[in-house]
Parts: structure tokens; sequence; C-alpha cells
């Protein structure tokens, strides 16, 4: 008896996928104890997965984590070899000519969504771009809708083989994404829309100004503070994406927007409701009154708001922007 299958049916009113595991459970918490295990003691932890794979050596799982570690240490070959396999034992198992998604809240599922994010991020960061891209598509292909860093590796795709349109569709219907903020005014910036550019850097820029920081200075550094908000994004977005700001002239732009009197007036007193809002997260009703406060700022700052810092800096955009449509 195999122990992983597939199966398909219709899901939410679409055709689905199912992968399955047979009822082994015991192995699934044996293999959750040694991934709670890898977070303080990796060689032992390492040393379980390898076990577990001996004698299951079909549990994708398992393989997605020995990638990911090989991911996190920077061994790229090594991780491209074990999300590869795990990649041919859950493909062996889907028809060829299967057309529909797979549910990301079938746990089977996610740990495949999984193993194709691990493939994406070890050929991308070994400078195998194009291989990166075609794993992206399959992705976008199983999960159409996915989750929010799906989503802002699938508008990158667009954006970087030159489909803006389909680009910006993504980038409007997620705005509340710094990632998606900066790439999204990118966009503007490029098409000539300054004013509008102004507007999605300056969201970015109130809810992650370390990526802002790190697009100025063109610096690829991941270390990124403690109390930033969206660390984890933060280094996702320096890692996937920082090489598509390197122009001289959006570095500029962003530089003069971040330094305007305009952007600082509102800036400064929303950082410091969200100093306060960190600090009163163990106090539930001050963290909903805060929380309240914050949606208020962001509604504040809107397309008046924008103009009001184009025109304390359009004479410096005209310097460095004049053939830049």
């Amino acid at each position: 008896m195999e122990k992983i299958s597939f199966t398909t049916g219709i899901y939410n009113y679409k055709l689905a996928g199912l992968l399955e595991w047979s009822n082994d459970k015991k192995l699934f918490l044996n293999y959750m104890d040694a991934v709670e295990k890898y977070k303080y003691d990796r060689k032992k932890s390492l040393s379980e997965f390898r076990y577990l794979l001996r004698r299951e050596p079909e549990f994708f799982p398992i393989i997605n984590s020995i990638g990911k570690h090989y991911l996190n240490s920077k061994k790229y070959d090594k991780a491209i070899q074990y999300y590869i396999r795990a990649f041919e034992i859950v493909m062996h198992k889907i028809p060829i000519n299967f057309k529909g998604h797979l549910p990301w809240d079938i746990e089977l599922n996610r740990y495949f969504i999984s193993t194709l994010n691990g493939l994406v991020l070890s050929y991308w960061y070994s400078n195998q771009i194009d291989k990166s891209l075609l794993v992206l598509k399959k992705i976008v292909q199983y999960d159409p809708e996915g989750h929010l860093m799906n989503k802002y590796r699938r508008g990158t795709i667009f954006y970087i083989n030159g489909d803006y349109s389909e680009a910006e569709k993504i980038f409007e219907n997620i705005n509340a994404f710094p990632p998606y903020n900066y790439l999204y005014g990118r966009y503007l910036f490029n098409s000539g829309k300054y004013q509008e550019a102004i507007l999605q850097l300056c969201l970015g820029m109130m809810r992650d100004n370390y990526i802002c920081e790190k697009i100025i200075h063109c610096v690829y550094d991941v270390n990124i503070p403690n109390k930033a908000i969206y660390k984890k994004l933060s280094r996702e977005f320096i890692k996937f994406t920082l090489y598509l700001f390197r122009d001289s002239k959006f570095r500029n732009f962003l530089r003069q927007i971040y330094r305007s009197k305009a952007f600082k007036e509102y800036l400064n007193p929303y950082q410091n409701v969200i100093a306060i809002y960190e600090y009163a997260r163990p106090n539930e009703k001050k963290y909903e009154d805060i929380r309240q406060l914050i949606r208020m700022f962001k509604t504040v700052f809107n397309d008046i708001y924008a103009e009001k810092v184009y025109h304390e800096i359009s004479d410096k955009i005209k310097k460095f922007c004049v053939n830049n449509v």
C-alpha cells in the first residue's frame, strides 16, 4: 500500500487535488517533536530527521526540513538536492494532466507548497533565476490565491517579466503588505506617476522603514532589529527583491521622500504610536484602542497628504527624473 495518495474533487466550487498520508499518527508526532527540537538542538534534530527518513523515505515533510536547514545555512546546492527529492516524490503522485489547485488548508498540500517555496528560494539565492521563476509559476498554478508571501512573489514574477498590468492588479489588491508598497511604488515611479508612487512608498515606509534604509543605501544585509514589526517580511524582501531597486534615480526619489518635512511630520507620531502599541500588547483593552488609533493614522495618509509631499520635493524630482517616463 502506498503511503502518499492523491485524489481530486470539488473544493470551494473548484477542481482541487488532495494529498494525503496513510494513517500513521506516530510518525507525524515524532516528526513534530524533531521540528520543535531543532530550535535548541539542531544537531540532534537533524539526526532524528534522518532516522525518520530512513524509516519512511517518502515522507517528504522531513525532506523539506532538511532542505530548509541547508537553505538557512546558505548551502544552496544541498538544499536544492533535498527540495528536488521532495518535489519528485509528490509530482510522481499528481497526474500530468491535473489542472486544479491544491487547497492551502489541507495539511499535506501545505507541505508541498513549502517544498516549492524552498526550491524557489534555493534557486533564487544561488542565482539560478530562470529555474526559480519556473517553480514559482508552478506555485501560482497550484496555489493561485496563496498566502501573502506567495502573492508577493507572484506579483514579482509579473513585474520582472514586464507584465505590469497583472502586477498592478496584485499590488492594488494587497496594499497592506509593506513589500508590495515598495514594489508598486517602484512600478508607479517607472510610469512617471510620481504622486501615486509617493503615496505607496510612504505607506511602505510607515509600516517598515527598515526596508527603505536598505534600498536607499543598496545594502543587502538582512540583519533587521527585533523591534521591527515586519522582521520576517523585511528579510524576505531584501533577499528576494532588493536587486530590483538598484536604479540610482529611484533611490534618490525615495531618499527625497524620506527626508521631506511633510513625511516626517506624519511619520514621527505614527512611530510613537507603534512603539506604545508593542508595549501595550499584554493589555488587551489598551491594545485594541491603539490598533484603532493606528488605523486612523493610516486613513489620514491619503492622496492629499501625498500631494503635500510631492509639492515639497517636486523641484528636486525634476532635476533627476526628467527622462524617467
